[in-house]
């Protein structure tokens, strides 16, 4: 299954599903990332996710800085962010399709 932000996906979702590969729509929005996110950082803290000592992700999870609601539901902010964190997000959305 393979997570794609919605926003001007449309042909992105297209091609995927012309390979038979299994989409779904993963809106950037504090109720979907909330759940996953803060299960995340659970999994993190506990040290039991595993991705074989990748520098990339590594960094891009320290880059994360998330955002919060008036209900303290999180997701993660690009804008406030100081370097990128696109593999972390991808890391969430994969995680999130997965529990989902």
């Amino acid at each position: 299954m393979i997570g794609f932000d919605v926003w001007n996906a449309t042909h992105l979702r297209t091609q995927l599903q012309g390979y038979g590969l299994e989409v779904e729509p993963f809106p950037q929005t504090y109720q979907r990332y909330s759940p996953v996110a803060k299960s995340a950082e659970v999994l993190i803290n506990r040290q039991m996710i595993e991705h074989n000592g990748d520098p990339v992700l590594s960094w891009a999870l320290s880059n994360v800085v998330m955002e919060s609601d008036a209900n303290a539901n999180i997701k993660p902010n690009k804008k406030k962010s100081a370097n990128k964190i696109d593999p972390a997000v991808a890391f969430l959305m994969a995680l999130g399709n997965v529990s989902a």
